[in-house]
């Protein structure tokens, strides 16, 4: 109940206002708390729309700009925060302590995420993120395996899962989804 919730975010159109409650509260119907993620893209992920999405079902609440997921546990949201980009080398130390969940690609940042995180006594959790032929982002699929050998053996980090970006597939790669869906099979062979 949206209403009871009393919390509202804006859509992409100003003087536009929707709740998320019943709408998040449907999509995570669909899967457990931990498997529901949101990430919000805009200037501003406000507190009282986090609020809202997590009344709603979801289990993560992602962020790919630092000030807002700090804004987040600034406003007492206890939950499980996703940065969803790759870390800078000199933000490390800062989205260890602010975020649990990091987007990566690249070992060295992985390795330093881990060595602060095993230095503020935690476990960083990564999401190793695979090219799927759009060029935008990840390590090749064959790299896979030997990344996450790698990965593993780290202290004070957790490999939470493989991801994939296909939001941005250019018109010649419209089945980036189903090369994705084939391609981990052979991961695990």
């Amino acid at each position: 109940q949206p209403q009871a919730l009393g919390l509202a975010m804006r859509a992409h159109h100003p003087g536009h206002r929707t709740f998320v409650g019943d709408r998040q509260r449907a999509v995570a119907q669909g899967g457990g708390p931990l498997h529901q993620f949101l990430g919000l893209r805009g200037p501003a992920l406000e507190a009282e729309i986090a609020q809202a999405m997590l009344a709603g079902g979801a289990g993560v609440i992602g962020d790919s700009r630092l000030p807002n997921l700090l804004r987040l546990r600034k406003a007492g949201i206890k939950e499980q925060l996703m940065m969803l980009r790759q870390p800078m080398m000199e933000e490390i130390s800062t989205v260890v302590s602010i975020a649990n969940i990091s987007l990566v690609s690249e070992l060295a940042v992985i390795a330093l995420l881990a060595r602060a995180a095993a230095l503020a006594g935690k476990v960083h959790q990564v999401i190793l993120m695979v090219e799927v032929g759009n060029l935008r982002e990840g390590i090749l699929p064959e790299q896979v395996l030997d990344f996450t050998k790698k990965i593993i053996k780290l202290d004070g980090s957790k490999l939470l899962g493989i991801g994939t970006n296909v939001g941005c597939c250019p018109e010649g790669l419209r089945d980036c989804a189903g090369a994705t869906a084939r391609r981990p099979a052979a991961f695990l062979q």
